[in-house]
Parts: C-alpha cells; sequence; structure tokens
C-alpha cells in the first residue's frame, strides 16, 4: 500500500489557516516521501514555490527520487497516433479509389507535415526545460501571494544562507541531477508500442486476407515476412524522424520553412 501526497490536494486551498499549517508542514512530507513525482511543462520552473519545492526535497531528502515527467511526450504520442491513423486511413482509402501509388505515397507524406512540425517543437521544449535551470533568475520567478513568498524566504535563508547560493544549487546541482535523464531523448518502450500497434494491426490485415483466400502456406509465409519488413521500416522511419527533429530543434526565424526544409529531406530519403 502505497500513500501519496498530492500538495494541492492535500493543502487546505480554502481555509487560509489550515493552508498556512499545510505550508509550514511541507518539509515534513518533503523528508519522509521516497520519490517526488513532477508532472513538467514549461512554466513550471518559472514558478518559485514550484523550484523551491524541488529543491527543498533533494536537501532535507538526499536520497529521495525525483521522477521528472515531461506532459508533451503524451500530447506528443496522442498527435502520433492521430498522425498514423491518418496515414494509414488515406493508405486504404487511396487504394481503393485507384489512385497512383506515388500520388497516394505524397498525399500521406504532406499529411505527416504537421507532426513534423510539433515533434520540433516539443523537443525544443526539452531543452528549454534544462535551460530553465542553468538560467534561474530568483528575482524574476512569480509567487502566488506574500505569504508563501515570506515562508519560502525564510526556507532559503534556513537551509542554503541567502538567495545568491540557492540560485547557484538550482543552476548547477540541481539542474545537473535533472538534465541527466534528458541527455539524450529516448521514447519509453511502452510508447513504442503504443504506436506500433495501428500499424501492426494494418499489416496483420493482409496475412489475414491471404490466409482466408486459401493461398499456400509458402505465399502466406512470404507476405508475412514482407509485412514485417514494412512494419519494421515504419518504425525505424519513425525513429529517424524523432532524431532529425531533436538534432533539428532549434527554432528559427522562418520555422515553418525549416520544418518543410527536414520534412522534404526525410520524404526524399525514405
Amino acid at each position: 500500500h502505497r500513500t501519496c501526497f498530492l500538495d494541492v490536494v492535500s493543502i487546505n486551498q480554502a481555509d487560509e489557516h489550515q493552508m498556512e499549517e499545510g505550508i509550514y508542514s511541507i518539509g515534513g512530507f518533503l523528508a519522509v516521501s521516497s520519490e517526488l513525482q513532477i508532472l513538467w511543462d514549461r512554466p513550471y520552473f518559472g514558478r518559485l514555490w514550484c523550484v523551491f519545492e524541488l529543491a527543498a526535497f533533494r536537501t532535507c531528502n538526499p536520497r529521495g527520487k525525483i521522477s521528472l515527467t515531461p506532459l508533451f511526450l503524451e500530447a506528443g504520442l496522442a498527435l502520433g497516433l492521430a498522425m498514423i491513423y491518418l496515414h494509414t486511413t488515406l493508405n486504404w482509402t487511396l487504394r481503393k479509389m485507384g489512385w497512383p501509388l506515388e500520388l497516394s505515397m505524397l498525399l500521406r507524406l504532406c499529411a505527416l507535415h504537421p507532426f513534423f512540425h510539433y515533434c520540433r517543437r516539443m523537443l525544443h521544449e526539452k531543452r528549454q526545460m534544462i535551460c530553465d535551470l542553468r538560467h534561474f533568475q530568483f528575482a524574476q520567478v512569480e509567487c502566488g501571494s506574500d505569504f508563501d513568498r515570506d515562508f519560502i524566504h525564510a526556507g532559503i535563508r534556513a537551509w542554503y544562507g541567502s538567495s545568491e547560493a540557492f540560485t547557484s544549487y538550482v543552476r548547477g546541482p540541481l539542474a545537473e541531477e535533472l538534465a541527466e535523464p534528458f541527455s539524450r531523448f529516448r521514447v519509453p518502450r511502452a510508447y513504442w508500442a503504443v504506436l506500433a500497434a495501428p500499424l501492426a494491426s494494418w499489416e496483420l490485415c493482409w496475412v489475414f486476407a491471404i490466409t482466408q483466400s486459401g493461398a499456400p502456406i509458402p505465399a502466406v509465409l512470404w507476405v508475412f515476412r514482407r509485412r514485417v519488413a514494412i512494419l519494421s521500416l515504419d518504425l525505424i522511419a519513425i525513429k529517424l524522424m524523432v532524431v532529425v527533429c531533436d538534432y533539428f530543434a532549434q527554432p528559427s526565424r522562418l520555422n515553418c520553412v525549416k520544418t518543410s526544409c527536414i520534412w522534404a529531406g526525410l520524404a526524399l530519403f525514405l
């Protein structure tokens, strides 16, 4: 049985007195927690309370685990699935309409262009996350109330001595610890399985169709090997797209043109 302390729920947000008592007790919660899980989005490190809570956990719980989960990853997975289903639906529809293979392929590649652009933006946000920590400015972060700011300032003086020392800690050891898992972008295996599922289903349809037609076993095995090869190439193409988008994630003045160049280069390669 595991217990979760979710600060926005566990601390009374309606009663000011109880909220202050909860805030004063937060150091105790952090000290006995085995893991701090963060659902990260871009504004997270721009809020003083969030940065302080993260640094406080590491200070009072040196062996505790910090799990940083960027929300853009799930959004990217959802968009990736949408693009795969769109690509597969277009493939089937254009085949039924009798379109030439080359024209069908061009139209399906055009449908993938928005995903390229979002993928670049998503991977740029990943880099900005670490950049925000390494360039942390204590005076520029937001705080919800004067009480929170006074409480945090008192905690910083007690644990770090000064706001300058706290800033150095956030920019240095804390940023390095959080940056390490994101030094190279990795999509979890479970997410790859989710992305592969609709592609595998499409390829298996061909195998089942030829099996139901009564084709001889050698023909069925030939189709099976061919569809497995196509599925493998599709997954390699997705992986290559993610790697290239990560390499060219930095936005430019003509950002859409840059995305189009990346898309065109991969389209010609594939």
